[in-house]
């Protein structure tokens, strides 16, 4: 039966195919600039979604910044104890370099036309961006961020490893881009020496990198919020925390 189904002369084609994705966005209550407020875009981890993500981010709201958080692209199945739930996840992997570098251009292009279309909607300047992700959410925003540099003025990356090996040619000219790293010494599902090296390896391109690392495993930790925040206002030169 086998060798039938290899003599059947299938053709291939493709279709298109259109859906839309959402967001979340948490403005100052102070009047926004002429370009608008600047922001922090926060991109989840895999399997969680905006309205998770947000929950945790909620301290953050009401400072000098709007906060933008996306949901991913493509819909993933969970399970958990409770039963299964959709979320969301920025790619998929399986292991091939070529595959995984498209889909990362795919999602840069994708947070791009998340920017405009967000800025068309609310008060917020699409070039005077902090770019923070979580685990999955951080490979996608690391690169991201030190590609565009003009648009995204810091990183902050969370239990993740910046894709240092694909990015010698945007290192070679990222020199004093600041970097935040939040990273837990007891990560099983991304090892903290990987990160490690990953960072000195953007340090010796002369980038300014700061990396923290908690007790934890792989995880977002609420008492890290405060350390955001104060880079956050860091980068975008807005006034501390009282």
């Amino acid at each position: 039966m086998e060798d039938a189904a290899a003599s059947i002369p299938w053709r291939s084609s493709e279709l298109e195919l259109r859906w839309r994705v959402g967001y979340r966005v948490a403005l100052p209550t102070s009047p926004a600039p002429s370009a608008g407020h600047p922001l922090l875009l926060a991109l989840h981890g895999f399997g969680e979604d905006a309205a998770r993500f947000s929950a945790r981010l909620a301290p953050l709201v009401g400072g000098p910044y709007a906060l933008l958080v996306p949901d991913a692209p493509f819909p993933v199945e969970i399970r958990e104890e409770e039963g299964a739930r959709i979320g969301r996840a920025w790619y998929q992997y399986d292991g091939d370099a070529a595959t995984f570098e498209r889909a990362l251009r795919w999602g840069a292009a994708h947070l791009e036309q998340l920017l405009r279309e967000a800025s068309r909607a609310f008060p917020l300047d699409p070039c005077r961006v902090v770019l923070l992700g979580y685990s999955q959410g951080g490979y996608l925003g690391s690169v991201t961020a030190l590609r565009d540099r003009a648009r995204y003025l810091g990183l902050v990356a969370i239990s993740t490893r910046v894709k240092s090996e694909i990015l010698a040619e945007e290192l070679r000219s990222a020199r004093g881009y600041p970097v935040l790293a939040l990273h837990g010494e007891r990560d099983r599902s991304t090892p903290l020496e990987p990160q490690r090296r990953s960072l000195e390896a953007l340090r010796a391109s002369g980038l300014a990198v700061e990396l923290e690392v908690h007790a934890g495993g792989h995880g977002f930790r609420s008492e890290l919020l405060p350390r955001i925040d104060s880079f956050v206002r860091g980068v975008l030169a807005l006034p501390p925390r009282t």
